[in-house]
């Protein structure tokens, strides 16, 4: 798995969601401000979990 993001990548006013590509794979990495994160093959299944939340888990901030 890629590694984490740090803070500095998440923080601000308008950075809410980040999405990495896992270099060598098919595969994107989703990270939201809470610190959930999702892997998935299909960008568009990963922009709903992303944009489906707080839903499916807890809103601590990181």
């Amino acid at each position: 798995m890629a590694p984490r993001p740090s803070r500095a990548q998440l923080q601000g006013a308008t950075v809410t969601y980040r999405v990495d590509w896992v270099l060598g794979t098919d595969l994107l990495l989703g990270y939201c401000r809470c610190g959930a994160q999702r892997e998935s093959e299909d960008p568009i299944e990963l922009w709903r979990w992303l944009t489906g939340h707080p839903e499916g888990h807890d809103d601590r901030r990181i």
